[in-house]
């Protein structure tokens, strides 16, 4: 009992001292811990905070050629051919892209915040673009489009007024906790949306009008539907 008390008496001294020598020595400095990498190299740190965020990037930033980003590319996505419409081919490239990634990028998470990425992709490939510079936001992707003259705006407030190959937008959707989220995909020719998918990290998650309402509520009108001319 004693030596227990004494222990305490030594402690509170030793605090006493060192706050009248040197306070800095008081302060527990934790380091900053920037990633957290599994055995793979995954950045576990990246996924959860995708996974948190939802669907996409905060911000319109743009990119050239992010790192390692793949997928979605390749043979099975061709540009747009004689006897088809820009909307039917960009409709085609999305089914062709199915389940497929885009590749390890820490630019999108790895892949967990790539909705952007992927559509504007197979807006690449529909139109025959050069293989650089992506929009990794849908704020930015808006833009784009909408600037690129290849694209018209069409206004949608139900199921049977989406066409295939019509690309869907909602920006900065609110989320039932607060705060937003946006996100875009390309509408299939069952009348579906297909996307990127943040769980599984591939162009995977399909639903219908009404899902994606549901999911990212149109208010201020954050939701947009963009037309292959």
């Amino acid at each position: 009992m004693v030596s227990g008390i004494s222990g305490v008496v030594i402690a509170f001294l030793s605090y006493t001292i060192l706050s009248l020598i040197s306070p800095q020595l008081l302060i527990i400095h934790i380091p900053a811990i920037p990633t957290i990498k599994d055995n793979s190299g995954i950045d576990i740190s990246a996924q959860k905070a995708a996974a948190l965020g939802y669907s996409d990037l905060p911000s319109s930033k743009t990119g050239s050629n992010p790192t390692n980003v793949s997928g979605l590319s390749g043979s099975n996505l061709t540009a747009k051919q004689p006897n088809e419409t820009a909307a039917q081919a960009l409709s085609r490239n999305a089914a062709a892209a199915r389940g497929q990634g885009i590749g390890n990028s820490p630019d999108t998470a790895y892949g967990a915040v790539g909705c952007a990425l992927a559509v504007d992709r197979l807006v690449h490939a529909t139109y025959g673009l050069p293989d650089n510079g992506y929009n990794l936001g849908v704020p930015g992707l808006y833009s784009e489009l909408t600037g690129s003259g290849n694209f018209q705006e069409v206004a949608v407030t139900s199921a049977n007024q989406l066409k295939p190959g019509d690309i869907v937008m909602s920006i900065d959707a609110p989320k039932p906790d607060g705060g937003t989220r946006s996100h875009t995909g390309v509408v299939q020719a069952n009348g579906n949306i297909i996307s990127n998918s943040s769980g599984n990290r591939t162009f995977s998650w399909e639903t219908d009008y009404s899902g994606w309402i549901s999911y990212y509520p149109n208010s201020n009108n954050n939701f947009h539907v963009l037309r292959p001319k």
